[in-house]
């Protein structure tokens, strides 16, 4: 199950300007990162999904969402934000984070004009792409249970989770976690979207 998914991979470009967002956490924003996977006491991943057709079909709102990765980012003591999101609630989710003493980094803040360019000219999936190659490497990582983004990131780090049970079945009903291991939470209830796990090859 853990070689399945991978068996079709990211293309080049995507990759391309995902080494170059953490080349530059490494290098202009001195963020310790020397080994692949997962890195440890480097930076935190968010993935903030609020937007209109969210909105709309009802889910969690940013305050919520805003406060359970900025509570998530200070308990695990990391101070660099990778965000992910739209532009306008990126820059809030910025200055929220700036209260708090972190900073908060988009794909945007870290690479150079022409990486920007190349970005511009993909498709908004494509530009996920990047961000979905990056959150791989952070430290910790938190989303939204109803995000199949969210989700497929979770998985795919949980393969490298030493804790022996699934991160899915472990969590307490009603504590408001739906997914949660050493490296990754899911803000939700317990048993939400099942056929995220079953439908999904991390």
């Amino acid at each position: 199950m853990s070689s399945f998914g991978r068996l079709l991979r990211i293309r080049e470009p995507s990759r391309r300007l995902a080494a170059a967002a953490v080349h530059a956490l490494r290098t202009k924003h001195n963020i310790s990162i020397t080994t692949p996977g997962i890195t440890p006491s480097a930076f935190f991943g968010a993935h903030l999904r609020v937007a209109a057709d969210a909105t709309k079909a009802g889910w969690t709102g940013y305050e919520e969402q805003s406060a359970f990765l900025l509570d998530f980012a200070d308990e695990v003591h990391l101070k660099t934000l990778y965000v992910t999101s739209e532009s306008e609630p990126a820059e809030t989710f910025r200055a929220d984070a700036t209260k708090r003493g972190a900073v908060a980094l988009a794909k945007e803040d870290l690479l150079d004009e022409a990486e920007t360019e190349a970005l511009h000219a993909m498709t908004w999936d494509q530009q996920a792409l990047v961000d979905y190659e990056v959150l791989l490497r952070a430290t910790a990582f938190g989303g939204i249970e109803l995000s199949s983004f969210a989700w497929n990131v979770a998985l795919r780090r949980h393969v490298m989770s030493w804790s022996g049970r699934k991160a899915w079945e472990g969590v307490k009903q009603g504590a408001g976690m739906n997914f949660k291991d050493e490296y990754s939470r899911l803000r939700g209830e317990k048993g939400s979207y099942p056929l995220f796990v079953e439908a999904m090859w991390p």
